[in-house]
């Protein structure tokens, strides 16, 4: 038996729309409440849709309501009030993200209770997310969260290439690499194939489905994927593109949706929106190979999530969860652009037994990533951040 912890999480807010860290600390929180610990979260801001955890008791899981509905780039007096109180016994503060005030306040109230606490940059310290207005967050990070993060018992990596990247910002807290969580109670759920007809009311059941399943904004390069399967799309007349996913940005899925038509292509081409639950399995269990075309992901949750499925991965070079896609056997990485993109599929698509042997590879992979796997591994890193 391991001593029982209270965790404190803290993150900026859980709406499923802001996409991976939400969902996989829903997934964490769910883990370590299951191990039994007192896991107790609190959402900085008020976000608007569905959440990933919803406020009240859940047993030993304790999520609390929003104190504000502030944007948290500087001081918001409601949070730091509220972290105060809640915080107060804590064995350890688990803080997701940077770029906003719970960081800064979250370390202040470790700092005054005399708890250790832990920074998971979630990506934003990536080499692709600061050089997105790279000024601004130089300034910020320099005038205000270098001192709260070098202050930390350690900084959480989900990957490999996380650590590497942080290595150039010269700070100073030890870092460990243990990889976000998957739910692999997905794979469980019982498929909703009727809302998927209805998602995607033209795809035929001859049809093999690329699939794609994110956010669709800027930093995804699904222009790259389109590309890539617009090149294919005459030496393989019976695959179909799906593109699935809430719509960050909505002008981007409209210039998908233009490029496709203008190549010919809108009857093999879908973009569906925001999928989840019974729909999201669904769709991965119809799908025959699954691409993720991202300029940055410090992890890669949704790839975690087609591997669960036994779904052959092919990922760029800025995919950090690539590596182990890689080393495993698992599917292909290459760099961002049409060619390669086009490249990499060209062989599973054509091949069933490469993507069964690939598939079951996946499968294999995933079991790295499984919830309770992960809470085991925070746990030890939990008891290493209060010894010292």
């Amino acid at each position: 038996m391991h001593p029982v912890m209270n965790v404190l999480h803290v993150i900026v807010g859980l709406a499923e729309t802001i996409g991976g860290p939400p969902v996989a600390l829903a997934t964490l929180a769910r883990a370590q409440a299951a191990r039994g610990d007192d896991v107790f979260v609190l959402p900085a801001r008020r976000t608007a849709g569905a959440q990933t955890l919803p406020a009240g008791a859940h047993g030993r899981l304790t999520v609390y309501d929003a104190p504000t509905e502030h944007h948290l780039l500087w001081y918001n007096a409601a949070l730091k009030r509220e972290l105060r109180r809640v915080a107060r016994g804590c064995d350890i503060i688990h803080i997701h993200g940077t770029w906003r005030y719970h960081l800064l306040a979250a370390a202040g109230a470790a700092r005054a209770y005399g708890i250790p606490y832990i920074v998971r940059p979630a990506g934003n310290l990536g080499v692709a997310t600061r050089g997105h207005k790279a000024w601004r967050k130089r300034l910020y990070f320099t005038l205000f969260e270098r001192k709260a993060i070098n202050a930390a018992a350690a900084i959480h990596c989900c990957s490999r290439k996380e650590e590497r990247e942080l290595s150039g910002l010269g700070l100073s807290p030890r870092t460990f690499v243990v990889p976000q969580p998957v739910e692999t109670d997905l794979t469980a759920s019982e498929p909703d194939e009727a809302s998927l007809r209805a998602l995607c009311p033209t795809l035929r059941d001859e049809e093999s489905v690329l699939l794609y399943v994110g956010r669709v904004g800027w930093v995804k390069r699904l222009d790259v994927l389109l590309e890539a399967f617009t090149s294919l799309a005459t030496e393989f007349p019976e695959w179909r593109l799906v593109i699935a996913g809430t719509h960050e940005q909505p002008e981007i899925a409209d210039s998908l949706r233009q490029r496709a038509a203008a190549a010919n292509l809108s009857a093999r081409v879908s973009l569906p929106g925001t999928v989840r639950g019974p729909q999201k399995a669904a769709l991965l269990k119809r799908a025959a190979v699954f691409a993720q075309p991202s300029q940055h992901e410090n992890f890669g949750l949704s790839v975690a999530e087609a591997l669960i499925f036994g779904l052959p991965c092919v990922v760029s070079d800025g995919v950090a969860i690539g590596e182990d896609v890689a080393e495993a056997g698992a599917g292909a990485v290459c760099p961002s652009e049409p060619a390669a993109m086009a490249a990499a599929l060209r062989p599973l698509m054509a091949d069933r037994a490469l993507r069964e042997q690939r598939g079951n590879a996946a499968a294999a992979l995933a079991q790295r990533f499984t919830p309770a796997s992960v809470a085991a591994q925070l746990a030890d890193e939990y008891a290493r951040c209060s010894k010292t």
